[in-house]
């Protein structure tokens, strides 16, 4: 299945969901510190599309929902954030 690519904004925006630094990111991405630097910041230099998938599924492994905003009514991280609050 083709998954829309993720943008620097909503790597921030599902790390700061889950209360976790850069340094835990990329510890659970099992990515070097540096590429999550780069994977979030708003520039020309990115990370590679592997790293990206590594981080994506770090994020969603913990419960972070990616969708793409035509699709809900709500900001895509609300939705996230709501199911990530209510578990128990």
């Amino acid at each position: 299945m083709y998954e829309r690519p993720i943008i620097p904004a909503q790597l921030r925006a599902g790390r700061a969901l889950l209360g976790l630094s850069q340094t835990e990111l990329a510890g659970r991405a099992c990515l070097p510190l540096p590429t999550i630097k780069r994977a979030e910041a708003d520039g020309k230099l990115g990370a590679s599309v592997a790293a990206m998938a590594a981080i994506r599924v770090a994020l969603e492994d913990q419960g972070v929902i990616f969708s793409r905003l035509q699709e809900v009514k709500v900001p895509a991280f609300a939705c996230a954030a709501l199911g990530h609050l209510t578990r128990a």
